[in-house]
């Protein structure tokens, strides 16, 4: 039986990831291709989502080790 806490660290890990990997390829196509008066739109979101990815990876860093301390205690609960 799975707690809450890992089932949001598996859920906000692979998310995180790929909002830094997705805000990172739209910095650089909006660097290498998009004239200068469209690269402020697409440079605004791609921070937003790397921000976000960043958080979101943050976030389930704390929940793992929520997850782990009540894998942990159980652990204990039971030898005893």
């Amino acid at each position: 039986m799975s707690n809450s806490h890992y089932d949001k660290w598996f859920f906000k890990t692979p998310l995180g990831f790929l909002l830094i990997a997705g805000g990172l390829f739209f910095m650089y196509y909006s660097i290498l291709y998009l004239p200068r008066e469209k690269w402020i739109l697409f440079g605004s979101i791609s921070s937003v989502s790397i921000t976000l990815g960043v958080f979101l990876l943050c976030s389930a860093a704390i929940h793992k080790m929520k997850s782990d301390l009540i894998k942990k205690q159980k652990q204990k609960q039971q030898s005893e």
